[in-house]
C-alpha cells in the first residue's frame, strides 16, 4: 500500500489574538500533488509549519497514514521539508548537507547521498559548498537532502520564489517530473496561481485563515466556488451593473470568453444588437489598450465606468487598433454569478 495519506482535522493556529489558520479540514492522498494556494498572511505556511513540527498548533490533528503527529516534535515525524531559502549549511559540502538528515538519525548512508544527487542531478557537484552553486542548484541540493530520508510526506514552501522567471518555469516542470516518478505525497505553499494551476492535481485556496475551496485546477478556474477564488485564481471582468434581474448579486466573466466585433454588430444572427445589449451579453466600448503576453494579447476596453478585459492567441487574428469602437459580448452560461 502506498504510504503518506495526510490528514489534518480541525486545526487551529493562533499568535495572540489574531487566527492565522482557523479549524482547517484538509486531506492528501497517498502520492497526490497538493498546492495551497493564497495571498500573503492567509495563513498556508503556518498551516504548513504546524504540520511540519515547527509550530505548535492550538487545536486539531495531524495524521500520517492514521497516526497522530500532533504531539511529536519535528525530528520524529519523518517529513521532508523544503524552506523557501532552502537554509543549506554553508560551512558543508554539498554531500554532507544531503546527508545530514541521516547523521543526525544515526542512519548509515549506504549510498543514499550518492543516489539523491544523481536523481537531482548533481553527482558532479558533491564536494562543492553552497555559495558556489545557482540558485536553481541550491534548491535541487534542498529537495535531495528533504528526500534522503525517504519520508511519506514532502512539504515545500515557496521553494520557486527566488529563482528568476525562465528558471522557474523550468525548475516547476523538473519539480513535477521528480514528484511522479517518486509517488511522495506532496504538500506545496504557493502565491503564484499559475504555478499552483501548472503543477498540483489539486489545489486548495485559502482566504483568513480557512481553506475556502479545493478542486482539481481546471474545476478551481472553471466553477470557482466564491467571488475570492474566482478573482484569485486568474483575471475576471466584473459585469454587476450591466447584467439585469441579479439584483445585488455578483457577475463575472473570464476575459478568454469575451468576444470582440465591430460596434453595433450582433453577437449571432439570431440576436438583434439591442436583444444582446438588454439582456447584459453586450456592451459598446473603445479599445484604450493592447499587451502583449507571450502566446496572447490583452484587450483592454472602456465602456464608460467599466472596464472590460478580452484575451485571444496572438497567433491569431489581429485585435482591433487602440482607438476602435468595439462590442464586446459574452454567452450567457459563461457567466459566473454569485
Amino acid at each position: 500500500m502506498t504510504r503518506g495519506k495526510l490528514a489534518v482535522t480541525g486545526l487551529t493556529k493562533r499568535f495572540g489574538a489574531h487566527v492565522a489558520v482557523d479549524g482547517v479540514d484538509l486531506e492528501v492522498d497517498a502520492g497526490s500533488f497538493v498546492a495551497l494556494l493564497g495571498p500573503s498572511g492567509c495563513g498556508k505556511t503556518t498551516l504548513l509549519r504546524c504540520i511540519a513540527g515547527l509550530a505548535t498548533a492550538d487545536a486539531g490533528s495531524i495524521r500520517i497514514d492514521g497516526r497522530d503527529m500532533s504531539e511529536l516534535p519535528p525530528w520524529r515525524r519523518s517529513l521532508g521539508m523544503v524552506f523557501q531559502s532552502y537554509a543549506l549549511f554553508p560551512h558543508m559540502t554539498v554531500a554532507a548537507n544531503v546527508g545530514f538528515g541521516l547523521k543526525m538519525r544515526g542512519e548509515v548512508d549506504g549510498g543514499r547521498v550518492g543516489r539523491m544527487l544523481e536523481l537531482v542531478r548533481m553527482s558532479d557537484f558533491g564536494t562543492r559548498r553552497p555559495a558556489q552553486l545557482s540558485g536553481g542548484q541550491q534548491q535541487r541540493v534542498a529537495l535531495a537532502r528533504a528526500l534522503v530520508t525517504e519520508p511519506p510526506v514532502l512539504l515545500l514552501d515557496e521553494p520557486l520564489s527566488a529563482l528568476d522567471a525562465k528558471l522557474r518555469l523550468a525548475m516547476r516542470t523538473e519539480l513535477r517530473e521528480l514528484q511522479r516518478r517518486l509517488g511522495i505525497t506532496t504538500l506545496f505553499v504557493t502565491h503564484d496561481q499559475d504555478e499552483a494551476m501548472a503543477m498540483a492535481d489539486r489545489v486548495a485556496v485559502m482566504d483568513q485563515g480557512r481553506i475556502v475551496q479545493i478542486a482539481d485546477p481546471v474545476t478551481l478556474y472553471r466553477k470557482p466556488a466564491s467571488p475570492f477564488v474566482a478573482e484569485f485564481v486568474g483575471r475576471i471582468n466584473r459585469l454587476d451593473n450591466i447584467i439585469p434581474g441579479i439584483a445585488s448579486r455578483i457577475a463575472m466573466v473570464r476575459p478568454e470568453l469575451v468576444q470582440l466585433s465591430a460596434a453595433g454588430a450582433p453577437s449571432d444572427g439570431a440576436r438583434s444588437d439591442h436583444s444582446d445589449a438588454a439582456a447584459g451579453l453586450a456592451i459598446d466600448g473603445e479599445v484604450i489598450d493592447l499587451v502583449f503576453v507571450g502566446d496572447r494579447i490583452e484587450i483592454h476596453v472602456r465602456a464608460g465606468d467599466l472596464r472590460i478585459l478580452s484575451t485571444r492567441q496572438s497567433s491569431g487574428e489581429p485585435p482591433p487598433a487602440i482607438g476602435t469602437r468595439v462590442r464586446a459580448t459574452w454567452r450567457r452560461d459563461d457567466l459566473l454569478v454569485y
